[in-house]
């Protein structure tokens, strides 16, 4: 069985990366005339963006449909969830599970609907509002920039462009965050009894708000205000500063905090240096904190 997964594994990891490779290249084909002419007609911009809407679309269906062929040929269409057991996070009162006969916690399905509905979807929608507001913020801001622009007209003022976007996407990446701590600890608070149904409500939540959150702006600035020229300068500048932020997110502060810890075990053990008597539990808290290592 071990096998027949691992198999599985690299059949798909394999035909994932052959399928996505087959799938980018009339996307690069059909974008690279836009990106090399710089064309200015609106409706050459629909045309492109309904093209990737739609292949993009066939390209996930047809990879679902082949997922799905490559399980059944393996027969793991049905065992993840014949045979998954309840979350770790799952509680409530013991019970008897009436298919395996055997004691766990039983919650009754009403009182989860009841937090799902009543709390969980009332604080998206009010986290959603909010996204919005947050907009309308710096559409506001943009307007100002731009007047400022037009009355002072210096490279200072060509740089003051730039301050809304950057702004609005350090608040996005910001409130991206926040939300996600809120949806875990409210999906964790409905109390789901199974792993995929937990995941699956997590996703709906996260994904929902970071759709709006990312890319309502530039919904707005392109079907709405039909100002390329905006769409183009808010895209390269939501881009260049989510890229800046995540790197210094996931690459120099974990390594500063990783540096910053061995310098504190360092200190402490030159000062431990003298006193060799240390007790089990001393021993043991002071291995804890040391780092980790392959």
């Amino acid at each position: 069985q071990i096998r027949c997964y691992f198999g599985e594994t690299i059949a798909l990891y394999f035909g994932f990366l052959e399928y996505f490779t087959f799938a980018l290249i009339p996307m690069a084909v059909i974008g690279i005339p836009y990106y090399v002419f710089a064309w200015e007609d609106y409706d050459k911009y629909v045309m492109f963006a309904t093209f990737n809407l739609l292949w993009s679309t066939v390209i996930l269906e047809v990879w679902k449909r082949i997922c799905a062929i490559m399980t059944y040929r393996w027969g793991t269409l049905l065992m993840k969830r014949q045979f998954e057991e309840p979350r770790p996070g799952f509680h409530g009162v013991l019970g008897i599970n009436p298919v395996t006969g055997r004691e766990e916690p039983v919650y009754s399905s009403i009182k989860r609907q009841i937090r799902i509905y009543l709390v969980s979807l009332p604080f998206v929608c009010l986290c959603l509002y909010f996204s919005l507001y947050v907009m309308m913020i710096y559409f506001d801001l943009e307007q100002w920039a731009l007047d400022y622009h037009e009355e002072n007209e210096s490279k200072f003022s060509s740089l003051m462009l730039f301050v809304p976007s950057i702004i609005y996407a350090v608040v996005i990446e910001i409130m991206n965050r926040i939300y996600r701590y809120a949806a875990e600890f409210l999906t964790s608070w409905e109390n789901h009894r199974l792993e995929s149904s937990y995941q699956n409500h997590l996703i709906l939540k996260v994904l929902v708000f970071n759709f709006l959150n990312c890319f309502a702006s530039l919904f707005y600035i392109a079907f709405v205000l039909f100002d390329m020229k905006l769409l183009r300068q808010s895209l390269a500048t939501l881009l260049i500063t989510s890229q800046i932020l995540n790197q210094f997110a996931e690459s120099l502060l974990p390594y500063w905090l990783q540096k910053r810890h061995k310098k504190r075990m360092k200190k402490r053990m030159c000062f431990l240096k003298t006193d060799t008597d240390l007790s089990l539990v001393e021993q043991v808290n002071l291995e804890k904190e040391m780092g980790t290592y392959f």
